[in-house]
């Protein structure tokens, strides 16, 4: 990427400028199942193949046979890193015995099967019940089916729909993720795994193996295919830049700010701010990943102390402590669980520089078994270098072996300053499976000895004792947190936040938002032109009021803002409005309507033929709906409707404000969204539209009203925002 950077936080750059190159396929392009198959070319048509029909690609592993089979895709060429994204739905499982079955998704040397080739990929296997398992398979000059190293997920193949991320981070580096949902937000589970270079990948491929003698099935469909060669990552935009800068595309105009990087709650476990007067200190998330019964009990610690973000809660160092949890103690097993990845967060101050022993900051043990301990070993006093002591075992009693086994000279703050010690470790790898930052910064890089076993200890975690009641720390805490993934250097900085630390529970994924074509929130001068009273801008509200119920009379008033002939992309184009609906009543089955959109006339009524995208209100004993609408020289509100499961008489039920994402992206396609709240995380409900026509000459946005003397809704439109030629502002 190309990039100047200038004064002022200004970065320029052109919009071509980017670090990946893509690779799309989601099957919809195919006429007949010969044009798939010239794409996607398949050793077994009965088993692997494009579906024109349901745009996917079919595959089917069910022992009828005992052979493996493949379908390909010609990438060309791969370079050293490479991300995809693709889509894999299993609508049967079956696990039996014998050699069971077996289904790859990844990158390969060859296009046909070959049992002694370079192989990266997603592996599942449905066997026997101590055999259904899914990972990383990876290889080189190997069979997927029955060689190479295999790194596998705690969780096993199911009827679900997975949504996979597959990255190559470096030469011999995969991580496999797998999640919930179409935008890869919700993470079920990820694995990192250590290879050998692996040269010579050039194909995208699903394999499967069927064994005849068994009666295992994976079958299924795969599609929403995306490959980007040459990165690990999708940001294509400057990092590590400071709050508030301005990047600007020299060929569009385009404008993006950059919001400041913080760090994504996914894996989230536990969050403690000790902010409590009194009573149990809460664990702070509990939804998604979250633990619900990981609130700690207080023993003797002092509540209100001051806090690095608001209070603290202060241990005195002889009998004071926490713990969790009280009933459950087998929360924080995931520390210990051989294919997991975690991190721990602990903002603490020392009452006493130079305590002359050893004293616990957590512990997660009972008498002599040992699950976690971070300690204090500060015997100064007596001469001894001053050092952390970190332990993590596997916890069985009587035959704990130890994960990680460190003892960190010269590391142990010895002042009575607060402090942030973050632990990111990687229990799948060895080499540098873990670090150690104190404030920020990587001090300790520590290798993985030993295996844990995931299903002990039963043992509550404690703050600032040992567990057995021994080696009390006169620690204070503050914004600790545990997780489920092992944070980047990135997200360890942003927690760190220059010394003033993150609420992790505000926190959220680093962005580059798009600034607007056009935006209003009427708190300016009114440029918008009403077309008369019920549907109009009210300067004195500071937003579009709009009456379209009983009382209004029958009219088709409406207010409109020109953005100008010839200004409005063709193909791409995104509008937001907050939209509330203060009143809504259908008392008969004549309809009232309101709507929110682009049209390419104006001052005319919704009946008037005319070129219109839009989202459209109904109030009617007949008209209860919501839809998106487009027009091609056909009445605005009242023609081409793709209609909302959601209706106005439950979501608007009371006094409701939702918001509006219309988008245009295609010549005859648009997609029309609903949310709960302003930042547009929480869907109600989206339409993804091919439109009869291809709406032509946009130029007005228009909140278009038809008012009839019946039923009853009002209220009121604002914060409108207009993004020209693209689908996306982050």
């Amino acid at each position: 990427m190309t990039i100047d950077y200038l004064d002022s936080k200004r970065i320029v750059k052109l919009s071509t400028d980017a670090v990946e190159t893509v690779i799309e396929d989601d099957f919809s392009s195919y006429a007949n199942t010969t044009a798939g198959d010239a794409a996607w070319v398949t050793e077994d048509t009965a088993l692997l193949r494009v579906n024109p029909t349901n745009d996917n690609i079919d595959f089917k592993a069910d022992g009828s046979v005992s052979s493996k089979d493949k379908i390909s895709y010609d990438l060309t060429s791969i370079s050293t890193l490479f991300l995809s994204r693709f889509s894999v739905n299993f609508t049967t499982m079956t696990a039996s015995g014998g050699s069971g079955t077996k289904a790859f998704f990844g990158v390969t040397e060859g296009a046909i099967y070959d049992a002694t080739e370079n192989h990266i990929g997603f592996w599942v296997r449905e066997q026997a019940s101590t055999a259904n398992d899914m990972g990383i398979k990876t290889g080189v000059g190997g069979d997927w089916s029955s060689g190479g190293a295999t790194t596998l997920f705690s969780t096993v193949p199911s009827v679900t729909k997975y949504y996979v991320e597959l990255k190559r981070t470096s030469a011999t580096s995969i991580t496999l993720s797998l999640y919930s949902d179409s935008n890869y937000s919700t993470l079920v589970e990820t694995a990192t795994s250590t290879i050998s270079a692996t040269g010579s990948l050039r194909y995208f491929s699903i394999q499967t193996s069927d064994s005849s003698s068994a009666s295992s099935a994976i079958i299924g469909t795969f599609d929403d295919f995306k490959f980007y060669d040459g990165v690990s990552s999708l940001t294509s935009k400057p990092t590590d830049v400071q709050d508030n800068t301005i990047l600007v595309e020299k060929d569009t105009a385009r404008r993006y700010w950059f919001d400041e990087n913080k760090v994504s709650t996914t894996g989230l476990k536990a969050y403690y701010k000790f902010n409590e007067s009194s009573g149990d200190i809460i664990n702070q998330h509990t939804t998604g990943d979250g633990l619900a019964s990981a609130d700690l009990t207080v023993t003797g610690s002092t509540y209100s102390a001051t806090g690095k973000i608001g209070n603290a809660v202060s241990n005195d160092g002889s009998n004071d402590f926490m713990v969790s949890p009280s009933a459950t103690k087998t929360d924080f097993n995931f520390i210990h669980a051989l294919n997991q990845a975690w991190s721990i967060n602990i903002w603490f101050k020392k009452a006493n520089a130079n305590d002359g022993g050893i004293t616990a900051l957590i512990a997660n043990r009972v008498g002599s078994d040992v699950g976690i301990r971070i300690k204090n070993l500060d015997r100064t006093a007596s001469g001894e270098t001053r050092k952390l002591q970190l332990e993590i075992d596997s916890g069985s009693a009587g035959s704990a072996v130890a994960m990680y086994d460190s003892s960190v000279d010269s590391f142990f703050p010895n002042d009575t300053d607060w402090h942030m010690l973050t632990i990111a470790a990687d229990n799948s790898i060895t080499t540098s499976a873990m670090q150690i930052y104190l404030d920020g910064t990587l001090d300790h890089n520590v290798d993985r000895v030993g295996v844990g076993d995931g299903g002990t200890p039963e043992y509550p975690m404690n703050f600032a004792q040992e567990g057995d009641g021994t080696d009390y720390g006169d620690y204070t805490f503050d914004e600790t947190s545990f997780w489920t993934r092992k944070l980047t250097s990135a997200e360890v900085t942003s927690l760190y936040n220059s010394g003033s630390g993150s609420i992790v529970t505000e926190a959220k994924d680093a962005t580059w938002t798009m600034q607007p074509t056009f935006q209003d929130d009427f708190s300016g001068s009114d440029s918008w032109t009403d077309r008369g009273t019920t549907v109009a801008v009210s300067t004195s509200n500071d937003r579009i009021d709009w009456d379209v119920g009983s009382g209004a009379g029958t009219n088709h008033d409406g207010t409109w803002y020109d953005l100008g002939a010839g200004v409005v992309n063709t193909t791409k184009w995104l509008l937001t409005a907050k939209i509330h609906v203060a009143n809504w009543t259908a008392s008969s089955a004549s309809s009232n309507h309101i709507g929110v959109g682009l049209t390419d006339t104006k001052d005319v009524a919704y009946t008037t033929s005319q070129d219109s995208i839009s989202l459209a209100i109904g109030v009617g004993t007949n008209d209860d709906r919501i839809y998106g609408h487009h027009s091609d020289s056909q009445e605005a509100l009242d023609a081409q409707r793709d209609q909302f499961t959601i209706t106005p008489s439950t979501t608007f039920s009371s006094a409701t404000t939702v918001w509006l994402k219309l988008v245009r992206n295609g010549s005859n396609t648009m997609i029309a969204s609903l949310y709960s709240d302003e930042s547009m995380s929480t869907l109600l409900e989206e339409k993804t539209t091919t439109m009869a026509g291809t709406p032509a000459n946009l130029r007005y946005i228009m909140v278009n009203g038809r008012q009839q003397n019946v039923n009853t809704m009002d209220g009121y439109i604002d914060d409108i925002k207009f993004y020209n030629g693209v689908t996306t502002i982050n």
